[in-house]
């Protein structure tokens, strides 16, 4: 949009989690940026078929946005699943002090297409989150090592909607 339409820099996200074997998106959610600030508002996780994908969006979401220059995420109101992730709870007062101060600082460049090795949950978080032994295995035979870009199991694409 042209600047003069847009609304106080913000802007929504998609962040996406792809299950690289099966090829089914097993995370996500929809999120916005204002400033230096991502607020998370809605997300899902396929729990009963893939255990721990919400977890692993989260953790390659966080590492996305520290390495967008993001200063502030706002998951809404505390649970326990994210406490347990490591949010806390900050007082109403120096909450609003915080947006404010953020909200007027350079909006965080987060952007992520898929297909770059910084697209990927595994490069993100490094390692073979989230694989199985068979996974691994499957990987490894065709000739892709855990962690590389292009061995992607699961694959965290990120877009800007505007």
């Amino acid at each position: 949009l042209p600047h003069a339409e847009r609304r106080g820099g913000v802007r929504f996200h998609s962040v996406e989690l792809w299950h690289r074997f099966s090829g089914r998106l097993v995370a996500g959610e929809v999120g916005y940026t204002c400033g230096a600030i991502y607020t998370s508002c809605t997300g899902f996780a396929l729990k009963q078929e893939f255990s721990g994908a919400g977890t692993v969006q989260l953790a390659a979401l966080g590492c996305l946005l520290a390495r967008s220059g993001c200063r502030l995420w706002d998951l809404g109101m505390a649970m326990d699943y994210k406490l347990e992730l490591g949010a806390r709870s900050v007082p109403r007062s120096q909450w609003a002090e915080h947006v404010r101060t953020l909200r007027v600082e350079r909006p965080l460049a987060l952007l992520s297409p898929a297909g770059e090795g910084g697209s990927d949950a595994r490069a993100l978080l490094g390692g073979d989150v989230g694989m199985t032994g068979e996974e691994k295995q499957q990987g490894n035979q065709q000739g892709e090592r855990p962690g590389q870009p292009g061995g992607q199991q699961q694959q965290l694409q990120q877009q800007q909607q505007l």
